[in-house]
């Protein structure tokens, strides 16, 4: 058991020397015997091992005995111990959407991620075996899949390492009962509600006994093969994603519509699931379902619309461009008006006047930034010459610059407040953005020795600032 979990880590390059790893255990016996595999393989892979416990607070006294026999666990291997409680029902009630499972697999791994930042870990040990992964790709097939999904349970993802993904549940009950390691037992894995619990006591049992005796391994190299499939299509989309994401903030990524209709519709909804797994910060599985809306939305003719996802997620279409957003979205301010010139324009929405002139000289005061002012070579602008509030994606190419710039960097290196940055006008040449107003000019449009007529701009605020 020992030599073939090590050939598993090796195989999969699981571990390098000096790895400090969280090792999830809930107590029940697969993550106990991987505790314990842990044990006798750290001397060998120079590795130090970090104890973690989420109690999710859902089986009351059970729990609390599943939480004291973990942390017992950790003092007898003289073990760090980091354990947290999390009531799961009431976070579903209050903050979050979906099934108690989904629920509590993402409130886990977010504490997974908070325990591994505290202690400095390089990777995250998990305990399924391959019954699981075999459980894991029938319920995809039932509940509707892609071939990423199909592929199983990845031995690797990222720093989240599965040292018993080749070792049967069989196996693992062999080795506990030899060496008679204790562990606890989860009276939920027993009720026939959860839709993996019937998989696993009738489903597969259906299979192997009318149809195929050996449906595990079977199904363990269909994701084998898959995988290769898989790590093409994943290349594929590491490829094409510089282009279709604009921005990408904390809480929030913008993806152009019109690069997502220039790809196969393969790579457009892997694109979703990577960009989904950055916002939740955890790895993600979405069902089909939410997949072809998803698409569908991009290749739909309104304009404007939204879906909402598992996790308080909205995906919003606006503007040519498709916004994933968690938490609440706030739809930035729409405005847009076609200056006069010469002449005066003013928008409502902003409460802005913006005034043209036109002059054959060039002014003394040119080469001044000002904030209220901009001067621009008019002979060389595209026509019409349009303001508007600022979109995810927008770049300027800044005065004495070569190369262009997002516009949201220039905002932050500006320290320009988020609630204020809709509210600044983008004036728009043609296609070209050529100021800023009141924060940076573009290098097109610049006055310069060869200019023969003068464009002035001047805003003025209405109201308060």
């Amino acid at each position: 058991m020992i030599d073939k979990v090590k050939k598993t880590i090796e195989k999969y390059r699981m571990l390098e020397r000096g790895d400090r790893v969280l090792v999830c255990v809930s107590g029940g016996m697969d993550s106990v015997c991987l505790l314990h595999l842990l044990m006798e393989l750290r001397e060998g892979f120079g590795i130090d091992l970090i104890v973690c416990h989420l109690n999710h607070c859902l089986r009351g006294d059970e729990s609390l005995r599943d939480e004291r026999f973990v942390a017992a666990l950790a003092r007898q291997y003289d073990l760090p111990y980091e354990g947290k409680r999390e009531k799961i029902e009431s976070i579903k009630k209050k903050v979050m959407k979906g099934s108690l499972q989904e629920v509590a697999r993402f409130v886990r791994y977010g504490f997974f991620e908070r325990a591994a930042k505290r202690h400095g870990v390089t990777k995250i040990a998990l305990g399924h075996n391959s019954d699981d992964n075999a459980e894991t790709i029938i319920m995809r097939i039932i509940k509707g899949s892609g071939v990423g999904g199909l592929k199983g349970i990845p031995p690797v993802r990222g720093r989240y390492i599965r040292p018993l993904i080749n070792t049967s549940r069989r196996e693992i009950e062999r080795y506990v009962e030899e060496l008679k390691i204790s562990y606890v037992e989860d009276s939920s894995n027993q009720k026939k509600n959860y839709l993996r619990n019937r998989i696993r006591s009738e489903l597969i049992p259906l299979i192997e006994k009318g149809y195929n005796p050996n449906i595990k391994d079977t199904l363990s190299r269909t994701a084998s093969i898959l995988s290769v499939d898989n790590e093409y299509m994943d290349n594929e989309t590491d490829r094409l994603l510089e282009n279709v994401v604009l921005d990408r903030g904390d809480d929030s990524v913008s993806l152009s519509v019109k690069e997502l209709l220039a790809i196969p519709g393969a790579i457009m909804t892997r694109i979703f699931i990577r960009e989904l797994s950055y916002l939740y910060d955890i790895p993600v599985n979405i069902s089909s379902t939410h997949l072809e809306n998803m698409s569908g939305l991009v290749r739909g003719n309104a304009p404007n619309a939204r879906i909402d996802l598992p996790h308080g997620v909205r995906l919003v279409r606006e503007y040519g461009r498709i916004i994933l957003t968690r938490g609440v979205f706030e739809r930035p301010l729409q405005f847009e008006g076609e200056l006069k010139i010469p002449g005066v324009t003013y928008l409502e929405e902003i409460s802005t006047r913006f005034e043209t002139k036109i002059s054959k000289k060039i002014p003394v005061d040119v080469a001044v930034n000002g904030k209220e002012k901009a001067y621009f070579d008019y002979d060389s602008l595209s026509m019409p010459i349009k303001a508007r509030g600022f979109r995810h994606g927008d770049r300027l190419r800044p005065m004495g610059m070569g190369g262009h710039k997002k516009i949201k960097k220039i905002f932050i290196d500006c320290k320009i407040p988020r609630p204020l940055r809709q509210k600044i006008p983008i004036l728009i040449a043609g296609e070209d953005i050529i100021w800023v107003a009141g924060v940076r000019q573009s290098e097109i449009g610049k006055v310069n020795e060869m200019t023969k007529t003068v464009l002035k701009v001047t805003i003025h605020k209405q109201g308060p600032h």
